[in-house]
Parts: C-alpha cells; sequence; structure tokens
C-alpha cells in the first residue's frame, strides 16, 4: 500500500493496522521524502489527519469488501433518487452561479 501525506512524503509498504480515524501502520516500509531521498523503515505509524491519499494494489480490485462497499453506494444513490424533489418554494435568484451572473450583469448594466 502506498500512502501519501499533505506534505508530499510517500510511505510504501505493508498495512498492518488501520484505524477509523485513517490512524495506519506499515511495516517494511519505503519512505521518499519530498526531496526525493529514500529510506527504509521496519514500521511506521501515520496519523490519519495528515494523510492525503491511499493507493490500494490493483489486484484488491475484484475483492469481496470492495463490492459490498460498492455496492453500499450504489444504493444510497438509488434511494436519495427515490425521494424525488425538494417540496417547498424555491428562494428567488436560484443557485449562488445563477446570483452572481445577476450581479455581475447588474454591474454592467450599472457602467
Amino acid at each position: 500500500m502506498t500512502i501519501e501525506l499533505k506534505g508530499g512524503e510517500v510511505y510504501r509498504g505493508t498495512l498492518d493496522r488501520c484505524e477509523e480515524s485513517m490512524n495506519c501502520q506499515l511495516t517494511d516500509v519505503t519512505h521518499t521524502a519530498r526531496d526525493g531521498r529514500v529510506t527504509k523503515m521496519s514500521a511506521v505509524y501515520i496519523r490519519g489527519s495528515q494523510i492525503r491519499l491511499c493507493v490500494v494494489p490493483n489486484i484488491l480490485k475484484n475483492a469481496p469488501i470492495f463490492a459490498t462497499v460498492a455496492d453500499v453506494g450504489s444504493k444510497a444513490q438509488a434511494d436519495s433518487r427515490k425521494k424525488g424533489k425538494r417540496k417547498g418554494k424555491k428562494k428567488e435568484g436560484g443557485d449562488a452561479a445563477n446570483l452572481y451572473q445577476q450581479r455581475a450583469q447588474a454591474k454592467l448594466a450599472g457602467k
């Protein structure tokens, strides 16, 4: 597994543990610093709040756990579509993009 931190450092190793807060423990780690220096470590513990992204090996693409996660996501999307449109009046002026566009047009008309 490869983990990239917000600071640009990259850790590549075997995922030993992962917590709900995304704190991860890797073993047999290769650490690549921002300047390109490479360091080997036996183990490292990474704070979840510092993780930018995680890369999982391609061999896990067909793993049953990922199929379960995909099913849950697609069911949630289907449920939200079934609920239909929101009820109530739409505020005058529309969404933020339309409001911005209206204000820009009003400025141009005022010149």
